[in-house]
């Protein structure tokens, strides 16, 4: 995700820039990169000394905000309750044909597993910058993905069972 913002001087240039599958910012002001001292903590560097604090919110459901010399810039939208509930869609559904006998879905902890990383992966797509048919088409392809994984986890675990007994 790119986000730039000009401060109300109209001078400044405030560049920010997360890398969707590590969540790394990186902060450039004015073309010079910013600091990082803590968590979500930067100190602008743009003058050749230390300056001004720039402080970023990063929430995955919530809205994100970076503020930089009193002034406040939206990161990211907050998530829909659809765009959530899209979301929450590979965990559940593992989890419950997991359960089912004869559906050869690994269920338990490692389909729990399984489940949690296509949820947060679909929750870092709707958090992203691409268009909404986009973002739809590609949680619709994770979730997918992440039923077919929990299967292949589910026949490689029987596969290795009846390796074992026989």
């Amino acid at each position: 995700m790119k986000k730039r913002f000009i401060l109300s001087d109209n001078r400044t240039v405030v560049e920010y820039t997360e890398k969707n599958v590590t969540g790394k910012s990186i902060v450039l002001i004015d073309g010079v990169p910013a600091i990082k001292k803590s968590k979500g903590i930067y100190v602008d560097m743009s003058t050749g000394k230390e300056g001004e604090i720039i402080q970023i919110t990063k929430k995955l459901v919530a809205e994100s905000f970076l503020v930089f010399k009193n002034e406040e810039f939206l990161i990211s939208e907050k998530i829909s309750t659809t765009q959530a509930v899209i979301s929450s869609l590979p965990f559940i559904l593992i989890i419950a044909l997991g359960n089912i006998p004869g559906t050869y879905i690994v269920g338990g902890a490692i389909g729990g597993a399984i489940g949690a990383v296509g949820s947060y992966t679909i929750l870092n797509i709707f958090k992203s910058d691409k268009e909404t048919s986009k973002q739809n088409i590609l949680a619709f392809l994770i979730i997918i993905l992440t039923l077919f994984a929990a299967f292949c986890v589910g026949q490689l675990i029987i596969f290795l069972v009846f390796q074992i007994i026989i």
